[in-house]
């Protein structure tokens, strides 16, 4: 029995194996034939394309970068794990694509791709991604009533983590950053006193990483088996589990006084686990605590690495180009009168705006590509060219912020570029021009991508890491662990992470 029992197993290995290459090979084929209309970078046949998506994995940026030099306003592909990506450049096909209609091609479903989040986290968030409409809406329109909240964890948080000394203290750039973040972002998501719980800022920091390297194992298997995977071999549902565990006691309250006391009652906490209760109940649905739970760390996770990576790459920028922070510290002093740090005085701190928005040009933003679209329907470009359904198609962020045609010494840190160029358009009005402005959109900056599907958050990510840029100016002195050495980013296919071993150097004000 027992040899029967190995062979069938070894029978059903075997069958899987076999069906999973025709099942990839077919794809290839198929793949081959719809786009072969498409320029490729890098080897383009149908076996060849697996070992050059293998190949370019820890640097497809540099071969990203060679196609927009080739083909910069056209449409290349570049073969990658499990795909091909379609890669567009040039004003006109960004133009495009921020055209493109939710019946189209859609953001939400390129995301899906990438997090397998229909096996990891659920479909909800991905079929229905209501959350979206409470981020554009409310957490953008309160930004006045709680950036006094924000201010007062940013102060808490730097000081709790990076004590204010006069001899020079070593911590963990990222992590330290990314602790920092979560803070001050569930200072609004949760409140207190859960913002601070270390459990919950641990868990809200693993998850993020959890996800990404979850998805990576999911996407390995054929469907059948994606839900089985999903829940046994990775971290995911530990973590859901323990943070509806940890958010309960907080949700449970709300929706109690909620049915109490209708839309309104004394001390009524105005974040985000009150403003998706009162949408749920709008919706109808998905009101459970772990419903709910499952949309606190969805946000948490989009809001996590893009704001942690964008201030600490502007921090070793910093530390980097030194001679910028005594004209960054007039700034801050001069506007905020030494006190505190509002919404208000950081529409005034135009030189802070820039050189926050020259890091993300000049360094690696958040990957090399913006706009991300799995297209729903068969898509023409305005040149005439067809990309069929199914396919993901992005725009070349980091080759076009490096684009010396659209920004002279692109290869040069510049860190007063923007506010120059505000202050040169400004009309004679004495006051700069939005346009160049770290939330402003345009083909030529794609951090927060464009058009319909631009990032919901980005008012409040702004806001934030300039508060906590602004305070580093205003108590610190930092410095690079190595004089002269900015740390290197990280690169997994086509993201980009600050290096997770980097050092900075932190003092009190001298």
């Amino acid at each position: 029995m027992t040899v029967d029992l190995v062979l069938f197993a070894s029978l059903l290995v075997a069958v899987y194996v076999t069906t999973s290459f025709i099942h990839l090979f077919a794809k290839a084929c198929m793949a081959q034939y719809q786009l072969r209309h498409i320029p490729t970078v890098g080897p383009s046949g149908i076996l060849t394309s697996f070992y050059g998506a293998y190949k370019i994995f820890f640097n497809a940026h540099d071969t990203i970068q060679q196609g927009y030099e080739k083909y910069r306003g056209r449409a290349f592909r570049v073969p990658l794990i499990l795909k091909w990506m379609i890669v567009v450049s040039g004003s006109k096909m960004v133009e495009d694509l921020r055209k493109g209609t939710e019946d189209q091609m859609s953001f939400a479903d390129a995301l899906a791709d990438i997090l397998a989040s229909q096996y990891t986290i659920g479909p909800h968030a991905h079929i229905d991604p209501w959350h979206f409409e409470v981020v554009r809406g409310a957490l953008t329109r309160n930004l006045p009533k709680y950036s006094p909240a924000i201010r007062d964890e940013i102060a808490a948080s730097y000081s709790d983590l990076i004590p204010q000394k006069s001899e020079w203290v070593e911590v963990s750039a990222r992590h330290t950053i990314a602790q920092i973040v979560v803070r001050t972002s569930n200072r609004v998501f949760v409140g207190l006193p859960l913002c601070r719980n270390p459990e919950w800022i641990k868990l809200n920091e693993n998850f993020a990483v959890d996800l990404m390297t979850g998805a990576g194992t999911v996407l390995l298997f054929p469907n059948v088996l994606k839900p089985a995977v999903a829940r046994i071999l990775t971290k995911v549902p530990s973590h859901i589990k323990r943070a509806t565990e940890l958010l309960r006691p907080t949700i449970e309250d709300r929706m109690a006084k909620l049915d109490q006391y209708g839309s309104d009652w004394p001390d009524k906490p105005n974040d985000m686990v009150t403003w998706l209760i009162e949408k749920a109940k709008v919706l109808g649905k998905e009101q459970s605590v772990r419903d709910l739970t499952l949309r606190i760390i969805t946000i948490n996770f989009a809001a996590l690495h893009s704001t942690t990576s964008t201030l600490t790459r502007a921090l070793f920028d910093l530390a980097s180009f030194p001679h910028h922070i005594q004209a960054l510290r007039e700034e801050v002093d001069s506007v905020t009168g030494g006190g505190d740090i509002t919404p208000a005085s950081l529409d005034k701190m135009y030189k802070l705006d820039s050189f926050i928005k020259e890091s993300q040009r000049f360094g690696s933003s958040l990957s090399a590509l913006s706009m991300q679209r799995k297209l729903r329907k068969d898509f023409t470009f305005s040149d005439g060219t067809t990309i069929p359904a199914g396919y993901t198609v992005a725009v070349a962020a980091v080759a076009t912020h490096h684009d010396s045609a659209l920004y002279p010494e692109a290869d040069q840190f510049d860190g007063f570029r923007f506010s120059r160029r505000r202050e040169a358009e400004s009309s004679g009005t004495g006051t700069p021009t939005s346009k160049h402005q770290l939330i402003s959109l345009s083909a030529d900056y794609l951090l927060f991508g464009n058009g319909h599907f631009t990032c919901p958050g980005r008012f409040f990510a702004v806001h934030q890491v300039k508060a906590m840029f602004a305070y580093v100016l205003q108590n610190y002195d930092v410095k690079l662990e190595r004089e002269g050495v900015r740390p290197k980013d990280i690169w997994l296919e086509t993201l980009a992470i600050p290096d997770p071993d980097a050092k900075l150097m932190f003092r009190k004000r001298q």
